[in-house]
């Protein structure tokens, strides 16, 4: 068995270092998020200041071989205080984050049993949240039935968290549209998100947005979310529907239907009340001021051992919306959906994940909510001018890793992961 292990890692090895990638099966692009994440932090006995023969720019020596073995490791570290009660979690490094917001994310509980399935679901879950760069959970034995599990935290540095940065995006006919966003992640150190941002297409559009994510509402396990939206058409397209003119304000509240962190299920009713200024093909080809409310419901299934980069576990969520004008122009329409993406580890391998949406809109829809198949941000290998209201997407992808994560450390900063 060790034998084939290594024989495996070797070969990986090779493939890497020749610059052979293995390719990725995709039929659409995948709306997972994907960005930076984390590794285990360096043991309790070592020092945390660098060493004079080290560059100003540092990486960890052994962070590649841990990210292969954290997972084994943890496993077999918690392994043999399997059945004993948590008298304490103790968390360490959380300078800006607070405690509270920490222990409430984790599935093992004060006053529980030890399960080594659960200490490797919150290692994983808690590098996922994106405020930490290195993340070390291990146990102590404090009597013969009794443990204390510490955390160990370094959080990633106020640079990467608060501060504002350019945005450039680019459509194939559209052109490009450029702009500034700023994002406070982890706001008050309570895991809330706080963004603002601006984008411009020169002598075509601009839009705004501000929006205000609340995941812990009065230290209760209850969501809230707010968001301000603006935008504005400044030439006029030759398609005959487009929005001139929208601004609008929503609010949503979500609310668990379980108690269970590992397989958790939300339901969140949301609303929101819109000005509109549109020109309509129908009913006569002008423009009509509308003012349009949206009441909204979402379910949501999610068993992802992590939010960035998931490995494991299921994401499902199903999607209805009534829309409907109550000054202007009468118009009223729905929008139903359901999505589901499922990932499945292969360990060093990679992960598989498949992915199928369903859509399907019914009412007076106006042409610029029609459906798209095809373009550059939908179903590769169609053409963008293929419309409707109903369609059917599937989506097969191999994930897998090539580089990293690595975790750096810069003076006067702190440590990041990349």
């Amino acid at each position: 068995m060790e034998f084939r292990r290594n024989a495996i890692r070797l070969y990986l090895f090779l493939l890497v270092s020749s610059g052979f990638i293995i390719p990725s099966i995709s039929y659409c692009q995948s709306d997972q998020p994907v960005c930076k994440y984390s590794v285990l932090s360096e043991s309790a006995g070592e020092k945390r200041s660098c060493s004079s023969s080290r560059k100003k720019l540092n990486i960890s020596r052994h962070s590649l071989v841990r990210n292969r073995l954290s997972a084994y490791t943890l496993e077999n570290k918690v392994k043999k205080f399997a059945g004993q009660v948590i008298d304490t979690i103790i968390v360490y490094g959380n300078e800006r984050t607070r405690r509270r917001a920490v222990i409430r994310e984790m599935a093992s509980k004060k006053g529980e049993r030890i399960n080594p399935d659960l200490i490797k679901r919150d290692s994983s879950y808690l590098k996922g949240m994106g405020y930490f760069s290195t993340v070390d959970i291990s146990v102590e034995n404090i009597t013969e039935d009794r443990c204390r599990v510490i955390v160990r935290l370094d959080e990633r540095p106020n640079l990467f968290m608060r501060y504002p940065y350019p945005v450039l995006d680019y459509h194939f006919e559209e052109g490009i549209r450029y702009g500034i966003r700023w994002k406070i992640k982890n706001f008050r150190g309570l895991g809330e998100e706080i963004a603002a941002s601006f984008k411009k297409r020169r002598d075509k559009e601009h839009s705004g947005s501000a929006s205000w994510y609340i995941p812990w509402v009065c230290g209760k396990r209850v969501r809230m979310g707010f968001d301000f939206f603006n935008y504005r058409r400044l030439d006029e397209p030759e398609y005959a529907d487009f929005i001139k003119e929208q601004n609008g304000l929503r609010f949503s509240l979500g609310l668990p239907l379980t108690k269970d962190l590992v397989e958790q299920i939300w339901m969140t009713p949301s609303i929101s009340i819109e000005d509109r200024n549109s020109r309509l093909s129908v009913p006569e080809g002008k423009y009509y001021r509308q003012n349009i409310l949206t009441l909204g419901m979402r379910l949501t299934y999610d068993s992802r051992n992590r939010w960035i980069v998931p490995t494991d576990g299921v994401y499902a969520r199903i999607n209805l919306k009534h829309v409907l004008s109550v000054n202007g122009l009468d118009q009223e329409y729905s929008f139903f959906s359901f999505s589901t993406s499922n990932f499945t580890s292969f360990g060093n391998m990679g992960t598989l994940i498949l992915a199928v949406r369903a859509d399907n809109y019914e009412g007076s829809l106006p042409g610029f909510y029609q459906m798209e198949l095809g373009g550059n941000s939908d179903l590769r290998g169609y053409s963008d001018n293929i419309k409707g209201t109903a369609r059917i997407l599937g989506t097969m992808q191999w994930r897998k890793k090539i580089y990293g994560p690595n975790v750096f450390e810069i003076p006067r900063i702190g440590k990041f992961d990349l």
